[in-house]
């Protein structure tokens, strides 16, 4: 492939090897060269120097603007050149920066493919746990071992404050330094932040530059070192219930809108698995507060079976009439009644109760409320007294 003035005048395919997530220091660093090679040959034919965007950090944003701005100066340079000769070299590094504009757009392509699969995989592994353990748990883990984030913080809303939650990272020992010291703390919600908009568009927010950003600067920048973020909403039955940040730990390197694109994916897709393990956990308390009443039901219709057998209480001595009095009401519960009163004997609350007996805790309540009405009384005290008395 022979050029003239140092371009490289043929065309490389651009490439992403199966698996990858991200390349910034691969195809991209390729494509940077071929800029780079551009710049020199424009430098040569042209005898003037061009500052363009930084592109140390790799990005494809960054090289993109440089092409723009090559070609532009190319094309008034080429507008006022009468030579054939000039004319002829400037055409040739225009259709080498046409080539690297067209192979710069099919690598972004490639690159939000790739990660959009990825991101598809982690929410399929997310799926296939869920039910062990809470998924939102994996959440971070997932984000940054299948979709191309160097870290991720996941953090819990109420209202107009966030929690951070979890975080993983591709560096080990990153994290460890200073998210532990962050975790459950109450985060306000500026207005002017980023965040804040998460709250009424429900869509992700591109930070480029945290230092021109109203951002939470404490725990973004002072702890977390980002210098650009993305950021998404979780939503769960219309309501934000959750914030997730991601960045790229290498120096210099920004987000992008792949990454933006790429996060709101995920965060949609874990939204909607939050939902679905919500509804798992109520239709397993309905089934299990069906159960109950059921087995409440049957002891029921024993207890008034056992009752009818014995005969007329009217009828039997006055020391029997007497025993009977002083268990007004007990002999009415159903044996998981019994249990219960039982438990609350030992003081035990609701909820103790419900951990014991491996029952839902509105089942607990609607016992109490039984055991009080059979008894006569009016609150746990008194019912707890003609339990011990009898």
């Amino acid at each position: 492939m022979a050029g003239t003035a140092g371009i490289v005048t043929g065309r490389q395919g651009i490439r992403l090897a199966s698996g990858e997530s991200t390349d910034r220091g691969g195809e991209t660093s390729g494509l940077l060269a071929r800029i780079g090679a551009v710049v020199i040959a424009w430098e040569s034919e042209t005898g003037s120097s061009i500052t363009l965007p930084d592109l140390r950090g790799g990005i494809v944003l960054d090289a993109a603007e440089a092409v723009a701005e090559l070609t532009d100066r190319t094309m008034s340079r080429l507008a006022g050149e009468s030579s054939e000769d000039a004319r002829g070299r400037l055409t040739r590094i225009l259709g080498e920066l046409q080539r690297v504009s067209f192979d710069l757009q099919l690598h972004a392509m490639n690159v939000l493919s790739v990660r959009l699969n990825g991101a598809s995989r982690a929410l399929a592994t997310l799926r296939a746990g869920n039910g062990i353990g809470d998924p939102l748990e994996r959440v971070c883990a997932e984000l940054v071992r299948q979709c191309g984030f160097g870290r991720a913080v996941l953090s819990r809303v109420s209202g107009a404050v966030w929690k951070p939650w979890i975080a993983d990272s591709t560096a080990n020992d990153e994290l460890g330094k200073w998210f532990p010291g962050w975790v459950g703390s109450a985060i306000t919600i500026d207005v002017r932040a980023p965040e804040h908009q998460l709250l009424t568009t429900r869509q992700p927010v591109l930070v480029l530059d945290t230092e021109a950003a109203a951002v939470h600067r404490p725990i973004i920048v002072d702890s977390g070192h980002s210098r650009s973020y993305v950021v998404a909403p979780l939503v769960s039955r219309g309501a934000v219930v959750g914030f997730l940040h991601a960045d790229h730990l290498m120096p210099g390197a920004r987000v992008t809108e792949t990454d933006r694109d790429v996060l709101w994916a995920f965060a949609s897709g874990v939204g909607f698995l939050s939902e679905r393990s919500a509804l798992q956990e109520a239709l397993r308390q309905q089934r299990q507060q069906t159960r109950d009443i059921l087995i409440d039901a049957a002891e029921s219709i024993m207890a008034f079976t056992e009752r009818s057998a014995a005969g007329d209480a009217a009828h039997a001595p006055l020391d029997a009439v007497r025993v009977i009095g002083e268990r007004a009401g007990l002999d009415e519960l159903t044996r998981r009644e019994a249990e219960v009163l039982r438990l609350m004997a030992e003081g035990l609350t609701n909820a103790a109760i419900a951990d014991r007996l491996v029952i839902a805790p509105d089942t607990i309540k609607s016992h109490v409320k039984h055991i009080l009405r059979k008894l006569g009384t009016s609150n746990r005290s008194q019912a707890v007294a003609r339990y011990l008395s009898a």
